[in-house]
Order: structure tokens, then sequence, then C-alpha cells
């Protein structure tokens, strides 16, 4: 009976969010709207959108990356291999990682599909954008697979490591989480941002409630 109830739950929150994306489906087609994933600068204040919401993006590749592709949006700027994480503003609703753009001349160069590879689950390349949050929506991590003859072999996984993402966005961008609520937006089982949530929220409450006995 809980799972049947958990589905109804997806199911209605996917409806609640259908118009919104259907609509940016059609400002991206009529060509009067394009997505970037560019980051948002810290020091800056956020002004959202009606709407819209932010994305934690994080990245592992032992590639370097020209672009990445998104349901509606592209990274147009390169990354050399290693580890990436930024936030980004985007319009809520669904989302998929769709295929990447391995930058250099020769060996692995080249665009690859995400839910085409063998060594890729497509649902977990899957997220939700829920407006005025900030969303994780995982780590993907990109790896070179091999090759056979001319052809190269790569692997895409998306990881639930929203402890290192948070320890990372604490460092850099420590007054955005402070001032919109965490969530987390991918497919994947993690429960530690809800965890941190809590535990940063009752911290809160405890603080207040002593402030409130030394100066009632």
């Amino acid at each position: 009976m809980g799972g049947i109830w958990i589905r109804t739950l997806r199911r209605r929150e996917k409806l609640r969010v259908m118009m919104a994306s259907l609509l940016l489906v059609s400002f991206v087609a009529s060509g009067c709207m394009t997505i970037g994933l560019d980051p948002i600068d810290p020091a800056l204040p956020i002004d959202l959108d009606e709407g819209e919401g932010l994305l934690v993006i994080q990245l592992d590749s032992d590639l370097p990356i020209k672009k990445m592709y998104m349901d509606m949006a592209v990274m147009i700027r390169p990354l050399a291999k290693g580890k990436h994480i930024w936030i980004t503003k985007i319009p809520q609703g669904w989302y998929s990682w769709r295929s990447v753009e391995i930058d250099g001349k020769g060996g692995p160069a080249g665009r690859y599909e995400l839910k085409r590879s063998s060594y890729s689950r497509p649902d977990e390349l899957d997220f939700l954008v829920k407006a005025g949050a900030i969303n994780f929506a995982g780590e993907l991590i990109i790896r070179s697979a091999g090759r056979q003859g001319r052809r190269y072999w790569l692997s895409f996984r998306n990881r639930n490591h929203g402890a290192m993402a948070l320890r990372e966005l604490l460092r850099t961008h420590a007054e955005v989480l402070d001032v919109y609520p965490l969530r987390t937006a991918g497919t994947g089982d993690d429960s530690f941002i809800e965890f941190y949530v809590r535990e940063r929220d009752a911290i809160r409450r405890e603080k207040n409630s002593i402030s409130q006995e030394v100066n009632p």
C-alpha cells in the first residue's frame, strides 16, 4: 500500500510541473528562450523569477569536457578533467542529462549520448527542479572505459554525493544555502540532504530559544 501511495504522489508531482515544462519547451522550440548553465556569483544577490529554481551541478570527469547537454539546456563553457561543482539558475520542471562532448583531438574526442551507453542506468540521469529551492541532482561521473578498434567507450553514472557537495558549497556558497531551502532532486535514494536540513533547523531553533530566554 505504501509503495502505491508513493507512486501516486510522484505522478501528481509530475503533473503539477508538467504545464511549466510544456511552456518551457514551447519557448525553446520557438527560439524565444535559451537556457544556459552558467554559475551564479555567490557574492551577488540572487533574484529568482517566478517558477525558477537553483540547480547544483556536480561533475567528476577523467576527460576534458567541451559541452554538456540536458533537456532544453547546454553548458558551453569547457571544463578541464577533474572535479567541478557550481550552482545555476534554471526553470522548474523535469530534466535529464542527454549527452556530453569530449574535448581534444583524436582519442575519445566527440559527442556521446548518455542514455545510449550500456554503462548508464537511464533513470539515474533524470531529476526534478523545484522553484524557489536549491536542487541537488547528484554527481555525474564520466570515465574513459577503453576502446575497441577505433571506437572508444565511456561510462556515465550519477551518484548521490550530497555530503561532498554540501561540504564544498558551505565553503563557497554559505549565504546562498542559508537563504533557500535544500532538497534532493534526483531519483536516487540519498537522505543526507534531508538529514542535514533537519539537524541545521533544530540547531537554529535551539539557538533562538536560548536567545529568547537570555533576552526576554
